[in-house]
């Protein structure tokens, strides 16, 4: 015997036939009912019971598609997720003891109380789903998750899917497909545009630009202004600076209305598109 360590890929959401709109709402038995798990402390699994959260022990998960993802975006980087186990030298199988997943979590939102859940596709078309507590995370404030999950039966190819939640609604994080996000948003906007009176566009998602580093010792205000075409879908391009009180102001302006995505504008009771100015004001954090 021998150790192994295996790599893994991320299984596209689509190859599992998701639907490109709707998130997973996690479910799990609870007193002979089916219900929303809605939090998570360390690898437990939380439901509500009544006004107390109480934890589901040993639980059976499944998964039920509706709602809409929670209007955020959560960057996910330096991810590595691998097997652990051991590799039988004279009949050549392999038995993997471990799934081990490490990755940085940022956004530029306050999120309270994320978990993670891993969706574990092993040999035979067998699936396991694992819960994990991540925490509040603070916008821009990177947390690091180093996760081991014992596995009981071989992973096979080394397929997952990893879901981020936070009150039981599903996050939007940069492991997704690209497609996959730009879908859900079209989808988050479409909701929210039907049936609105005729108006301006208003922001649906999107970081506030970040006070530039190169500034951080002088501490000036600023002010920034940035043109842009706002789509019927609410997707922002043809981004430019018009004026901007230091040029690192419309650099950070740029980088933050780069991630933005509106209700766009409506016009007889339709969304149109739409080329607007979008002011952004810099105050310095003393702190910083």
């Amino acid at each position: 015997m021998k150790p192994h360590v295996a790599a893994l890929a991320l299984l596209c959401l689509s190859a599992l036939g998701l639907r490109l709109s709707a998130q997973e709402i996690l479910l799990a038995q609870y007193k002979g009912r089916a219900v929303p798990v809605v939090q998570a402390h360390k690898n437990t699994a939380l439901v509500r019971d009544g006004d107390e959260l109480v934890p589901v022990m040993s639980p059976s998960f499944a998964f039920r598609e509706g709602g809409e993802f929670l209007p955020t975006l959560v960057t996910v980087s330096k991810l590595d997720a691998s097997t652990r186990g051991v590799e039988f030298l004279e009949g050549g199988g392999e038995l993997n003891n471990e799934f081990l997943l490490r990755a940085t979590f940022t956004t530029p939102y306050e999120i309270p109380a994320v978990y993670l859940v891993l969706q574990l596709h092993l040999d035979g078309g067998m699936l396991s789903l694992f819960v994990q507590e991540i925490g509040d995370l603070h916008a821009g404030q990177p947390r690091r998750l180093d996760l081991s999950v014992p596995l009981s039966h071989p992973l096979g190819e080394g397929h997952y899917v990893m879901h981020l939640y936070s009150g039981g609604r599903e996050l939007l994080h940069t492991a997704q497909p690209a497609d996959f996000r730009e879908r859900a948003l079209d989808h988050l906007v479409a909701q929210r545009a039907a049936g609105q009176p005729d108006g301006p566009p208003k922001l649906l998602v999107g970081p506030a630009p970040e006070y530039p580093r190169s500034l951080r010792k002088t501490h000036p205000t600023g002010k920034a202004v940035v043109h842009c075409q706002i789509h019927k879908n609410g997707a922002v391009t043809d981004l430019a600076v018009t004026s901007a009180t230091d040029p690192a102001f419309g650099e950070a302006a740029l980088a933050a209305v780069r991630q933005w995505r509106f209700v766009p504008r409506i016009k007889g009771g339709e969304p149109v598109d739409t080329a607007t100015e979008i002011p952004l004001n810099f105050t310095p954090d003393k702190k910083t």
